[in-house]
């Protein structure tokens, strides 16, 4: 120990080293826990509010069925975050079927929801080791953003680059280039 110009006992070089690392993991633990506990309370508030959409989708499935896809799409997204991958993929499913419903009587409205489904979804599958099924959604979010890129590029380019980006993840040799529209 050194001591300090008010008499106090310092670390010596070496421990204030090992103290700022300890502080600093510390910190970090506690940001993780911090960000777990946040998770679990969405997931959580999530829950109650597909139960409430739900019932408000039953009786006004026009007004409430897109907000029914939208907590199931963000449910997913925290189950996944949560390590629960196959009730992320049930979540993500439903989302999806009611989005790909809605976009046949709106396809201008929706369809880019389904295509961010079909991405998410897509990772959900990538993590269960379901490449085939995630290549299949990719591809067809690929598909669906491409030409909204097209014509809005600032709105729709970064999408589409991230579903080609998950293709290129999952695409394998007999795909071609992975860069390539699918």
């Amino acid at each position: 120990m050194e001591r300090s110009t008010i008499g106090i006992a310092t670390p010596a070089p070496a421990s204030r080293i090992l103290f700022r690392v300890t502080e600093r993991s510390r910190n970090a633990l506690s940001d993780t826990s911090s960000a777990c506990y946040a998770t679990m309370r969405a997931n959580e508030a999530f829950q109650q509010a597909l139960s409430l959409y739900r019932r408000l989708a039953h009786a006004h499935p026009a007004a409430f069925e897109q907000d029914v896809a939208m907590t199931l799409n963000n449910l997913g997204a925290v189950l996944r975050a949560l390590g629960q991958p196959e009730a992320a993929r049930d979540a993500l499913q439903e989302a999806l079927s009611i989005r790909r419903h809605l976009a046949q009587a709106h396809p201008a409205t929706f369809e880019q929801d389904v295509a961010t489904a079909l991405n998410n979804l897509g990772n959900v599958l990538r993590d269960l080791g379901q490449r085939e099924a995630a290549r299949g959604a990719f591809k067809e979010a690929v598909r669906i953003y491409a030409p909204l890129a097209e014509r809005w590029p600032e709105a729709f380019g970064g999408s589409l680059a991230m579903a080609q980006r998950n293709y290129g993840s999952v695409a394998g040799a007999d795909d071609g280039d992975a860069t390539s529209e699918p």
